[in-house]
């Protein structure tokens, strides 16, 4: 224990400076929406905010890199890395990795307003900047998150190494070779279910092996074994519940990413088109006119292999008072898919519709996973009551040593 706690403690100079910068940054960002130096629907422009925020800004930086520097002495370890084979490389590299992240998020975010400055022409810095530089940065952090459970503290060998990993590389691999297999061949999907894979693989293999070891020790039934060693371990398995959630949401960011399918599609009354295994009908227009709204609702059935699995309702909404138009998305959500159909446009004369449908798979799991995150977070929040009686034993023993003895006598 002592040992873990010397790992741990190898951090505190990065980990502070980070909750430093993470804290600096948030008030950037709302500095540089809320004064109107980047376009927001945010903004105010013509407010007074911006210097009063700017410099608090500034004093917040100084106050907390300051006490940061005076603090240094008392918050180094005397420990050192031993070996990039580690535990304690894969937490700083994985740090190393965020930091990238947000460091291209915050140029690509200023770059327009430097080039302002400096050039006089403003340069737009759009999506592709950001998925070109954090794409292959977030398979990293991916990776080192399947490595950082299975590593040893402070060294561990090549041969060690390959024996840990062999099963939920095995897993990964066999997971890029079944995408290729079914012709899914962007480099990019294929590396990230490897890594998913792999990930998931690791995080079994640490749940089966503590499962394990309790069922042999107390000889319990695997859902006791495994409902008690969460509760007594929440820290450590509520960290890998977050790790299963960030890897179901990668898979929705990689789906909703790169097989997203539009039509659009202008059809009268009766036809049909299709997208994806989808096939919609558009049956008619139901319109709606009161004193405050006017509006076109179209009823559309979706099909799936000639049977009818749901009927939507897109529409197109106009407010009378103050006058502004509006739509309506009709949603239908599935574990596999999300189906959005907009009412793009009508013709009234001829009675057809233009309807922009899109489909994108996995979305549903970038939601679960939020939901998973958060469900391991409060698992590695809940008071652990063996952690607190070790600690206010600790507590007490250092009490016992540091109180002077009594003088002979009782005097």
């Amino acid at each position: 224990s002592v040992m873990i706690q010397e790992r741990k403690d190898m951090l505190k100079v990065w980990n502070l400076a980070l909750i430093g910068l993470a804290f600096l940054l948030t008030l950037f960002g709302t500095f540089i929406t809320r004064s109107g130096v980047i376009s927001s629907v945010h903004s105010f422009t013509q407010s007074g905010l911006g210097p009063y925020f700017l410099t608090f800004l500034i004093l917040v930086a100084l106050i907390y890199t300051g006490a940061l520097i005076y603090r240094v002495p008392d918050l180094r370890s005397p420990a050192e890395f031993e070996s990039y084979l580690s535990r304690e490389a894969a937490f700083l590299f994985n740090n190393l990795i965020l930091v990238g992240i947000a460091f291209a998020v915050f140029w690509g975010t200023i770059f327009p307003v430097l080039s302002e400055a400096v050039r006089g022409v403003k340069i737009t810095v759009g999506p592709p900047f950001f998925n070109r530089v954090n794409g292959p940065l977030a398979l990293g952090l991916i990776f080192l998150m399947g490595v950082g459970p299975l590593i040893a503290w402070r060294r561990m060998t090549v041969r060690n190494l390959a024996f840990h990993f062999a099963a939920p590389a095995m897993l990964g691999i066999t997971t890029g070779l079944v995408l290729f297999g079914i012709g899914i061949t962007q480099w990019y999907v294929m590396v990230a279910a490897s890594l998913i894979g792999f990930v998931a693989g690791t995080i079994a293999v640490e749940f089966r092996r503590g499962v394990s070891a309790r069922r042999h020790m107390v000889h319990e039934t695997a859902p006791r074994a495994l409902v008690n060693l969460v509760s007594k371990n929440n820290r450590r398995y509520g960290g890998y519940i977050i790790h299963v959630g960030v890897i179901l949401a990668f898979a929705g960011i990689v789906g909703s990413s790169f097989f997203r399918t539009e039509v659009k599609k202008s059809v009268k009354p009766g036809e049909t088109f299709a997208i994806g295994p989808y096939q919609l009908r558009f049956i008619g227009l139901t319109p709606l006119n009161t004193p405050h709204l006017e509006s076109a609702t179209a009823d559309v059935e979706v099909m799936r292999d000639g049977k009818l699995i749901k009927e939507m309702h897109p529409a197109k909404l106009f407010f009378k008072k103050p006058q502004q138009p509006a739509t309506k998305v009709a949603i239908r959500s599935t574990p596999l898919y999300d189906l959005y159909i907009v009412l793009a446009g009508i013709d009234d004369q001829s009675g057809m519709a233009t309807f922009q449908v899109f489909l994108t798979p996995l979305v549903f799991w970038l939601w679960a996973g939020g939901l998973v995150m958060v469900l391991g977070t409060v698992i590695t929040m809940w008071p652990n009551v063996r952690e607190r009686a070790a600690i206010a034993e600790a507590l007490s023993r250092e009490k016992s040593e540091i109180a002077p003895e009594p003088a002979p006598g009782g005097e």
